[in-house]
């Protein structure tokens, strides 16, 4: 936590560190012994936040069986509510395993972020800024920062509004703390796509800064070397960055996979339960599933809109050495056409343990996919309340048999 990149992540990834999603910042730099305490300390608060949403879960299924009796609902509402809640605990399961088996591959990714930072410093030191930091900050502040505060106000107060009433007040707001806390882990993976996107800003505003020196070194046999030499090493950098996002993906997939495919699933679950409600004109409010629906999607959005980005920038170095005039230079034309291969054999993806890419496709396909059920839900439920109708309808019309 030395660089002053991860400095900036810090208040993020501690505030993280209470909600259990990943270990305190400072962990990874202390003694072995303190280390090792520090770790049985950390399980045993896991531990006890697991227990907290494995009694979520219990309260929740009492509630979704209190309101199918209520309003005497079918069986497939009862069992979608029921596997969809007691996914909370596989969720947070997950997430938890995923952080303690795996605490020594965040400490080898911090180590590797701080080296590349440093790194990328020093071959832009001639034209280094200090305020870049700065606007990192800012960014963060922007983007993660901004995403956190609209969980914790809009997700908190809309979970809230549409908790069964049967639960107790203390109920609710344990409900509302586990819901919150698996939303989260979006905001702790969207904090390191920007750090790997600040690291590939720097390596582009030095492309930018080599491309203009290339521009006015003429015939400068000298110089043309030099620069070739800080286009190679702008090169090996990216490669560098390219590999930390193989890193981050191995990291992040079991809890990214999941929380995906348990927001899909919720979306899923609060259609069908405005089906129920237009249809059968309960007496409960529909707006807060609405608003609920909304909060699930942007949570989804705000990671594949930043993985997008951070790709976008990637890609642009291609045209960057396209435009690069490197005049009658062999060993300038043979650097840039390395790079160029490069780039065009690795290319930059965001992924799943490659079961699905994080990026605006994706989440374009995502919707269309859940969009897909929502339609074949409603049509199965629409035959289903045609066929009951005709049914009452026909034992009206049966005649009383006298006696």
């Amino acid at each position: 936590m030395s660089s002053q990149l991860l400095s900036a992540t810090r208040p993020y990834l501690q505030l993280c560190s209470v909600l259990t999603l990943t270990l305190p910042p400072n962990f990874h730099t202390l003694p072995e012994q303190r280390r090792r305490r520090l770790l049985f300390i950390f399980a045993c608060y896991t531990l006890l936040i697991l227990a907290i949403g494995g009694y979520v879960t219990y309260i929740n299924i009492l509630g979704v069986y209190f309101e199918i009796k209520l309003y005497k609902l079918e069986e497939f509402t009862n069992i979608l509510e029921v596997i969809h809640t007691i996914f909370f605990t596989i969720l947070l399961a997950a997430i938890h395993l995923n952080m303690l088996l795996q605490y020594r591959r965040l400490g080898s990714l911090y180590v590797d972020i701080a080296q590349v930072e440093r790194n990328i410093f020093e071959a832009a030191q001639p034209y280094k800024d200090l305020t870049r930091v700065f606007s990192f900050r800012w960014r963060l502040a922007l983007k993660s920062g901004l995403l956190m505060v609209f969980l914790v106000v809009t997700h908190s107060y809309i979970t809230a509004t549409g908790l069964a009433k049967s639960l107790s007040l203390y109920e609710q707001i344990l409900t509302i703390f586990i819901l919150g806390l698996l939303q989260f882990k979006c905001v702790e993976y969207c904090v390191f796509v920007q750090l790997i996107h600040e690291l590939i800003l720097s390596l582009k505003r030095q492309l930018q800064q080599l491309h203009r020196e290339m521009e006015d070194c003429g015939e400068n046999d000298a110089l043309l070397q030099a620069l070739c030499s800080a286009l190679r090493l702008n090169q090996l950098l990216l490669l560098r960055v390219w590999a930390l996002v193989g890193e981050l993906e191995a990291y992040f997939m079991l809890p990214m996979l999941l929380l995906f495919f348990f927001n899909a699933v919720s979306i899923f679950c609060l259609v069908n339960w405005l089906y129920i409600q237009s249809v059968n004109q309960l007496d409960f409010s529909r707006s807060w599933r609405l608003y609920n629906v909304l909060v699930l999607v942007v949570n989804l959005f705000v990671p594949c809109w930043l993985a997008q980005s951070c790709i976008n920038t990637y890609n642009s170095f291609s045209n960057m050495l396209h435009s690069v005039e490197h005049g009658n230079s062999r060993m300038l034309i043979m650097r840039l056409r390395e790079y160029a291969l490069q780039l065009q054999h690795l290319k930059l993806l965001f992924t799943c343990g490659g079961l699905f890419d994080i990026n605006l496709k994706y989440f374009a396909g995502l919707i269309a996919t859940t969009s897909t059920y929502v339609i074949i839900l409603i049509q199965f439920k629409l035959q289903a309340d045609i066929e009951a109708k005709q049914a009452a309808n026909n034992a009206a019309k049966v005649p009383i048999p006298l006696s």
